[in-house]
């Protein structure tokens, strides 16, 4: 039985998934299996997994969306940790062996998240870090629509024997890692954060959060706030400010239903906000959008957006050392040589 297992998600993904199971052939931790779960590939990318050899686990599951993904390798798994990854992303060399050392050394704690280092995939040399303060996040925080990457996240099996698993079909489609992370912060699982930095994760611009999903992400997040406010006990209601954290989220729901030009349905959100100020705001975004041709308009809204963005990150240039790891893991990603 394996110390960790790895359930990482493929689709299509030959141009990187190299980069990924390379970055676990080289943890300093070796106990670990890796469970490569496909949605159904049609590129080189089962080619490029087999050849790593047996530790690493090709499993299909045609067409399947990411929670119950993610819940499929889970049952095929049998690590005492369980932490996942992207194919398109990859581990510093010592992300297992720090998380493993963690639990191993805090029993108490039953699931513990990194630092994550970010970069655009046309300016590699540059590396944000999130800006958030360093603190133990609460149930404010997960409730407010925040989550770790999860990437980044290593929690113990007696979690997921708990009943603790993924959302699957539309509610494993969108936001299913925050919904995990928020139904553990309920159920007060004690969760840990060392600000190491562990993980890279590159920020593609066809990645699955593209604008024309945003606003289903929104208003799939605030069915679940309003079903998982029903169920508080009072004690957790005086901890957040449920009817506000979900007003500011049909708020976004309305700059994402702009963006994506769907000005009738976002007059009709704008209806659904309680509180007076953050309905103004809405409907002063709405008006404002109205004033100019549909394309330019939504072209300035992604503007903001994406500075939004790049404004949440703490951006600086690479080590020598971190450079050197990243080219050595880049071998054939891309192209590169």
């Amino acid at each position: 039985m394996p110390l960790i297992s790895v359930i990482v998600l493929t689709y299509n993904s030959d141009k990187y998934i190299q980069r990924c199971l390379r970055s676990l052939e080289q943890q300093t931790l070796a106990d670990f299996e890796a469970i490569v779960v496909d949605a159904g590939s049609t590129d080189g990318t089962e080619a490029i997994v087999r050849s790593f050899g047996e530790r690493f686990r090709w499993c299909v599951l045609p067409g399947s969306d990411m929670g119950t993904a993610r819940n499929h390798g889970i049952r095929q798994s049998s690590g005492r940790y369980i932490t996942f990854l992207d194919s398109d992303d990859f581990y510093l060399r010592n992300k297992l062996a720090a998380q493993a050392d963690e639990l191993d050394r805090e029993s108490e704690v039953d699931v513990t998240f990194c630092e994550a280092w970010h970069y655009r995939t046309d300016c590699p040399e540059q590396l944000g870090l999130k800006k958030e303060k360093k603190e133990p996040w609460g149930l404010r925080q997960f409730f407010s629509g925040h989550n770790r990457n999860l990437n980044t996240m290593c929690l113990r099996r007696r979690v997921w024997d708990a009943g603790f698993g993924f959302g699957e079909a539309e509610r494993g489609r969108y936001g299913e890692e925050w919904r995990l992370q928020l139904a553990l912060a309920v159920a007060e699982i004690r969760m840990d954060f060392c600000s190491e930095p562990l993980v890279v994760v590159e920020l593609r611009p066809d990645s699955h959060t593209v604008w024309s999903r945003q606003w289903i992400m929104k208003s799939e997040a605030i069915a679940e706030l309003e079903r998982v406010a029903a169920q508080l006990t009072l004690e957790q209601r005086r901890q957040i400010d449920g009817k506000a954290i979900i007003d500011s989220m049909r708020t976004k729901l309305v700059m994402a239903l702009l963006l994506d030009g769907r000005r009738a349905q976002a007059r009709e959100a704008i209806k659904t906000i309680q509180g007076r100020s953050c309905a103004r705001r809405a409907l002063l975004i709405w008006r404002a959008m109205g004033l100019v041709p549909a394309r330019g308009s939504r072209a300035m809204l992604r503007r903001l957006w994406l500075a939004s963005q790049n404004r949440s990150f703490n951006w600086q240039v690479a080590t020598p050392a971190l450079q050197a790891e990243f080219a050595e893991l880049q071998r054939g990603v891309y192209g590169l040589r």
